[in-house]
């Protein structure tokens, strides 16, 4: 049971690199940190992670994002992120987290998760 959950935060780590590409080409993004894991239900968990993200470019105003999935097995519970303002160069974490839940009966596919 461990094995198969730490797949999965390897697989959900993957997510962070699919921010990079979606939120802004300005923010290069660092660690999603998970901040709780739940079992919601014999082969359901939930999971909420914070994001880091670093600003490439000036200064950044008011920065947020939202996490969408195309998959019917992977459910966005939160997908609601807020930064607020990011200095030229600076590394921050999500204000708030992003949470999913996954059904474990299906691998986890971070490619069918998009940040806007």
């Amino acid at each position: 049971m461990e094995a198969v959950l730490r797949c999965t935060h390897r697989a959900l780590s993957l997510l962070v690199l699919l921010f990079s590409a979606n939120v802004s080409a300005d923010l290069v993004t660092g660690d999603s940190t998970l901040e709780q894991r739940n079992r919601v239900a014999r082969t359901v968990f939930e999971y909420t992670y914070r994001l880091e993200v670093t600003n490439s470019v000036g200064n950044l105003g008011q920065v947020t994002a939202v996490v969408t999935s195309s998959s019917p097995y992977t459910v966005i519970v939160d997908g609601q992120l807020e930064f607020g303002d990011i200095a030229a160069s600076a590394t921050v974490s999500s204000i708030d987290t992003y949470r999913i839940r996954q059904d474990r009966t299906v691998p986890f596919d971070p490619s069918l998760l998009t940040v806007t």
